[in-house]
């Protein structure tokens, strides 16, 4: 099923983007087959699926499942772009995989430690597994201080990584692993120390801790920036990475657009241009350049991607990369489009039950108007901190097929009806009146956090939902805007 909805995706995009506008060649990635055999099922009866979990570049995760048979095999096929760690469940854990590889592993629920590998790859997972069985598991960054200054924290993180290093070379005078595993073990070390450098840099500066003066790359941490990216290259991927191209895209953003330069409509352009100074390495580049674009489509919008072709094209050469954007570009081009494909999707989330009974009445409520959701509770702070502002922008729109919903979940009435009042709330109200409609809610919807905020087109259907979806944002009234103009 997972191989075909790939497929499917890649499909979807072809007939979006229409004439070409990017490459067609969207199929990068080789399969992988990852079978084996469990033995003595009796010692764990609940476990009846082995899966896989690959994450992206985008930092989307990929779910592969396969039923375990009466005799205990199982057969999965993955779709890979680079040789990188995969989750596997159950026992395994974590083990690496290249494409285009078969990899046979063999469990026995009656002695889960030895777990046994054949095929091909085998020897690297034995290696690979030897390794983090020992070291993964620690995260000794947790205990760094990130009140001190800027030379004590780098202190501390410099004697952390030593002694990573040090495990590191033991296990490597006593294994002799491959080249694989040696790349892998070396930016294992390099992106756990990066993490910790970077939230300290991006936490400080937020809480305007460190002084102008402290805070300038070129100070303390520029070494370290340029020995960070050196070894990186995409041929071995520790998936963590990722999450540091994230973070040090929002370091970046933070340092030259909060403080440097006003937002407009070229400050993208100008935050590229710093991250092409910053990092030697071609492909750290790569993933700091991509996940601008990933931000950007996180908040569906197309517009980085559409009007910047050329950049794209010149800069993000590296199909790990590459083309998991392209494929998430048309998926969200191909559900603007057709919005119904995207709210049935999440409305059989609810199946039957009070939850979309519920969610049905608020959407008929206003049909034939743009509905603008913004579900909050009365212990969110941030929540009621942004009431003023969309009291704002209800007052823009108050001449426009606008319907302005505020959705209480998870409240005590009470209150909910003393902060309506003291906010002099403007739309409509509306409350959760008990707990199994607002879980009901907040698991069909995934809504994971507050504030949340959902549009919905005149037709009634929901065309987004997030966080970012903030009330006087330019973002968020364009979309309305949009919205209106759309029979």
């Amino acid at each position: 099923m997972n191989k075909f909805r790939i497929s499917f995706l890649i499909t979807l995009l072809l007939c979006a983007l229409g004439c070409g506008q990017y490459p067609s060649n969207l199929n990068q990635t080789q399969t992988t087959v990852i079978a084996g055999k469990i033995q003595n099922l009796d010692v764990y009866p609940d476990y009846k699926t082995v899966s896989v979990t690959v994450g992206d570049y985008r930092g989307r995760e990929i779910f592969y499942t396969d039923t375990i048979a009466e005799d205990g095999t199982f057969r999965l096929e993955l779709q890979l772009y680079t040789t990188q760690d995969i989750a596997f469940t159950p026992i395994v854990r974590t083990l690496l995989a290249r494409p285009g590889d078969s990899i046979f592993i063999d469990i026995d629920f009656r002695y889960i430690a030895d777990v046994k590998f054949s095929g091909d790859f085998a020897q690297a997972n034995e290696h690979y597994h030897r390794y983090v069985n020992s070291n993964y598991h620690l995260d000794y960054y947790q205990f760094a201080d990130f009140t001190a200054d800027p030379k004590t924290f780098k202190q501390f993180c410099d004697s952390v990584k030593e002694v990573m290093v040090q495990k590191r070379d033991a296990f490597i005078e006593e294994v002799n692993p491959g080249q694989e595993v040696l790349k892998w073990t070396s930016d294992y070390l390099q992106v756990q120390y990066g993490a910790a450098v970077f939230r300290y840099l991006l936490t400080n500066r937020r809480d305007s801790w460190i002084s102008d003066e402290q805070w300038e790359i070129p100070g303390v941490f520029n070494a370290y920036l340029q020995e960070l990216t050196v070894s990186f290259q995409p041929e071995v991927v520790y998936t963590r990475i990722y999450q540091l191209a994230e973070l040090a895209l929002s370091l970046q953003v933070q340092h030259n657009l909060w403080n440097e330069y006003p937002l407009h409509e070229h400050a993208m352009e100008y935050l590229w241009s710093h991250v092409l100074k910053a990092y030697n390495n071609s492909y750290f580049k790569q993933l700091v350049l991509g996940a601008s674009f990933n931000l950007n489509m996180d908040m569906y919008n197309l517009g980085l991607m559409k009007n910047n072709q050329g950049f794209f094209n010149e800069h993000l050469t590296e199909p790990s990369i590459r083309f998991p954007l392209l494929i998430q570009y048309g998926n969200i081009k191909y559900l603007k489009e057709n919005p119904e494909v995207k709210h049935f999707a999440l409305m059989k989330e609810f199946e039957e039950s009070p939850a979309r009974t519920f969610l049905d009445s608020i959407l008929e409520s206003h049909h034939g108007k743009v509905i603008y959701v913004d579900f909050w509770t009365t212990w969110c702070g941030p929540c009621i901190a942004a009431m003023p502002d969309a009291n704002k922008m209800a007052e823009q729109f108050a001449d426009e097929e606008v319907a302005f919903v505020f959705l209480c979940l998870g409240s005590e009435k009470g209150l909910w009806e003393s902060i309506i009042e003291e906010q002099s709330l403007a739309g409509y109200q509306w409350y959760a009146e008990n707990r199994e409609i607002g879980n009901g809610l907040m698991k069909g919807l995934k809504l994971r956090s507050f504030p949340h905020y959902m549009l919905v087109n005149r037709q009634g259907y929901i065309t987004e939902k997030g966080s970012y979806l903030s009330p006087m944002s330019q973002d968020t009234f364009d979309k309305i805007s949009a919205l209106l103009a759309t029979s």
